[in-house]
């Protein structure tokens, strides 16, 4: 897919390449493919076990230093935001989509005591700095910390991998050694969420596409499959009370994956929205780019856990 030069979210000062996150955003009138929606604050279900027993009531684990510098990166994130089209109508899970992919450096993500199973893995400490306020995005709806904490540790050796693949000129099986080690993360995430028998209708979706058709031709291809995955799920919930769901496609291309969203609510003339894309024939980005899709797998599954009650039907 032919991507737009844009600009690479930019590492804290001073940090070394390995904790640094890179991925590539679209500039004004790059891509007309931008989901529209209004932006309004967004909760997503939380564990029972949020770590209050850490914190009193309210509480955070951030200090002064950390909350300034995640303000300062605020302020660059609405500047950056600008630069997509049509994102002053993105949806409420769009948003907060881009808004932690691109703060991801800068703001707790994983539960506190998850840092002891990444020790001698290079993540910052705030990703673990969690709390009643600052809610983790990544963590394991049933407890299973292991189990979660191994798939995100299989996703971060996903890098290592595919640089092998390139290195020894077996390039031929990288799109399918990564849809292979992706999907698994999503099987992780589907029985973490008990919803390992949904129904046919998923919210995310991860493809190879074949780069033989062209770049106009991976365009047409990934914006028809969201198009009309959207138009299915238009019609599905049009039975129920519910809206349906926003949709995250992880699109693998060669070494880079690409995340692309939709909000079937929009109708028939739903953009899709260009995210993010990460490389993972990238030197030093194996954290990065599994945080990125933790992130989005992770907000997939907390939408389809407060949809179980349809299943099913």
């Amino acid at each position: 897919m032919a991507t737009p030069a844009a600009k690479k979210p930019a590492g804290r000062r001073g940090r070394t390449p390995s904790r640094t996150p890179r991925g590539r955003r679209p500039t004004p009138g790059a891509l007309d493919r931008v989901a529209g929606g209004r932006i309004t604050k967004h909760e997503s279900p939380r564990p029972s076990h949020a770590d209050s027993s850490y914190l009193e009531e309210g509480s955070s684990r951030l200090d002064d230093v950390e909350r300034e510098m995640e303000a300062d990166r605020y302020e660059e994130m609405m500047e950056e935001k600008k630069l997509f089209p049509g994102s002053e109508e993105w949806s409420p899970d769009e948003e907060r989509l881009f808004q932690l992919l691109f703060m991801r450096q800068y703001i707790p993500l994983m539960p506190p005591h998850w840092s002891v199973d990444f020790r001698g893995i290079p993540l910052p400490k705030i990703l673990f700095a969690t709390s009643e306020v600052d809610r983790a995005v990544i963590y394991s709806q049933s407890e299973r910390d292991f189990r979660a904490t191994k798939a995100i540790i299989r996703l971060i050796d996903l890098t290592a991998s595919v640089r092998a693949f390139v290195q020894t000129n077996q390039k031929a099986k990288i799109p399918g050694y990564m849809k292979k080690e992706l999907d698994q993360y999503v099987r992780w995430a589907a029985l973490d969420g008990h919803y390992e028998h949904p129904h046919e209708l998923p919210n995310l979706i991860v493809e190879v596409v074949d780069m033989s058709i062209g770049g106009a031709g991976i365009t047409d291809y990934i914006q028809a499959r969201l198009r009309g995955l959207a138009e299915q799920h238009r019609t599905f919930w049009r039975e129920t009370p519910e809206r349906p769901p926003v949709l995250y496609g992880l699109f693998i291309v060669n070494t880079t994956l690409l995340v692309l969203t939709v909000d079937p609510s929009k109708g028939e003339e739903a953009h899709v929205s260009y995210q993010v894309e990460v490389n993972f024939n990238q030197r030093n980005q194996g954290v990065w780019n599994a945080i990125t899709v933790a992130i989005v797998v992770c907000l997939a599954r907390d939408d389809m856990i407060t949809r179980k009650q349809y299943f099913g039907k």
